[in-house]
């Protein structure tokens, strides 16, 4: 069953992307719909983190994306993540939330995605095709 389904990404004219899991059943769907609403909204309270590091004209910067709570339950869900993300996006390192030093860097995230939060939000639409 894992097979048939494919994330399916389209633009469209305003710039916005769908995102779709196609060959999946229901439940499968609004899984993939919530985790991808994790991942890409202002950071809450997850248990993992990715943070993706860069280097632009001398300054540092650290990216941070929530890893969504069904990948975040267990660490080897989370790495798997982690090495799929460095296979096709490039380097980033996992932070356990619940340690000093991740509440540090889950309190630098959140701040960091206050201003995520003037941004227009991401919309959830289901709709049958």
């Amino acid at each position: 069953a894992l097979k048939k389904m494919g994330v399916k990404a389209q633009t469209c004219e305003d710039g916005s992307v769908t995102c779709t899991l196609a060959g999946a059943a229901t439940y499968e769907h609004s899984l993939f719909l919530d985790a991808l609403q994790e991942f890409i909204e202002p950071i809450q309270n997850p248990r993992y983190l990715l943070e993706r590091r860069s280097v632009f004209w001398r300054l540092r910067r650290s990216d941070f994306h929530a890893v969504p709570s069904p990948l975040g339950k267990r660490k080897e869900s989370a790495e798997y993540l982690l090495s799929r993300w460095r296979k096709y996006l490039g380097a980033a390192d996992l932070v356990y939330t619940r340690s000093a030093e991740g509440r540090q860097a889950l309190i630098r995230a959140r701040g960091r995605s206050m201003s995520q939060k003037l941004q227009p939000r991401s919309e959830r639409v289901s709709c049958w095709k």
